[in-house]
C-alpha cells in the first residue's frame, strides 16, 4: 500500500465524480483513511491489517448510515 495512490483507487473501483470539487473531496478523505491505514499496519501490536476497498472515500457519516441499512435499521430520513 505504500505506492498506491488516489488515481489507483479510482481504476481499482472505478469511480467516477460529479464534479471537481467533489473529486477534491473524496481525494481528501482518501488520503486521511490511507494514512490511518499505514499507521494501523506498521503498528506491530495490532493482530489484523486495513486495507482499501470501495468505501475509502467515504464518510463516516455515510459508513453508519449504510451499516443502519446492513443490520436493518431504519433511519429518521426515510
Amino acid at each position: 500500500l505504500d505506492s498506491y495512490t488516489f488515481e489507483d483507487y479510482l481504476l481499482e473501483f472505478n469511480k467516477e465524480y460529479s464534479c471537481p470539487m467533489e473529486f477534491k473531496l473524496r481525494k481528501m478523505i482518501f488520503e486521511q483513511k490511507m494514512a490511518e491505514i499505514k499507521k494501523h499496519n506498521s503498528d506491530k501490536t495490532k493482530t489484523w491489517k486495513k486495507g482499501v476497498n470501495h468505501m475509502t472515500d467515504w464518510t463516516t457519516e455515510v459508513l453508519l448510515l449504510s451499516d443502519q441499512d446492513f443490520w436493518g435499521i431504519q433511519s429518521n430520513k426515510r
